[in-house]
């Protein structure tokens, strides 16, 4: 998620000074060219970047989800509850506020 924001936050960059340096070019600065150039990208970073990439991270995270919980029911038939609520502890529960924490901020971001 991280990469996926660096990489459109870069390329904002570039579209900010594409269309900046384009609306230049003209006898007198056009701030039309400008405007259309901006609404364009911001257009494209919420389908595209924003969109797809988030809901694709959140089906790959509720896959994961359900397949530990899977995994912990086969372990609840081989070993006592006690002894799997030791080994998983709060890994889970944690993992689940980062990733929650981090998809609100990429997606707000």
């Amino acid at each position: 998620m991280i990469k996926s924001l660096a990489d459109t936050m870069l390329a904002a960059i570039g579209v900010f000074l594409g269309t900046f340096i384009a609306s230049l070019f003209s006898d007198k600065f056009n701030p039309m060219i400008f405007e259309l150039g901006m609404i364009t990208y911001s257009i494209y970073v919420l389908i595209f970047p924003l969109g797809f990439t988030m809901y694709n991270e959140a089906t790959c995270y509720n896959n994961l989800v359900n397949s530990f919980e899977i995994q912990r029911k086969r372990f609840n038939e081989r070993l006592y509850l006690e002894n799997v609520d030791t080994i998983i502890g709060n890994q889970i529960k944690n993992s689940e506020e980062l990733f929650q924490w981090w998809f609100r901020v990429v997606f707000y971001a």
